[in-house]
């Protein structure tokens, strides 16, 4: 189980690289991904509608509307089977594309919907 906090101030570290706060939980929970684990980052920051440039910046430059989205792919590249969200509604529709990515492989909706 993995809470997951909308407002994420306090739960990213303001001068770690989105890189780096994102690889962690591959690192961590799935050992035999870590050397994919650049490629993974890539395709979250994808399916979260951030440019793959966003790996290179720091937390705390990140505005008010990127927080929630890098704290939400962080939570689900853990591969949690349960997530518990303060605002379940902005949530939503993030969480159902990486659900539909993790069950098919590939990103379900397009940048466009």
């Amino acid at each position: 189980m993995q809470l997951v906090f909308q407002i994420p101030d306090a739960s990213l570290n303001p001068r770690a690289w989105i890189m780096r706060i994102l690889r962690r939980p591959v690192d961590c929970f799935f050992p035999a991904d870590c050397p994919r684990s650049a490629q993974l980052v890539t395709q979250a920051l994808d399916i979260d509608r951030l440019e793959p440039g966003y790996a290179g910046r720091w937390a705390d430059l990140l505005s008010g509307d990127e927080r929630p989205r890098v704290a939400t792919a962080r939570a689900l590249l853990a591969r949690y089977d349960i997530l518990l969200c303060d605002d379940v509604l902005s949530a939503l529709c993030m969480i159902w594309r990486w659900w539909g990515w993790w069950q098919t492989g590939s990103p379900c909706c397009s940048k466009t919907t």
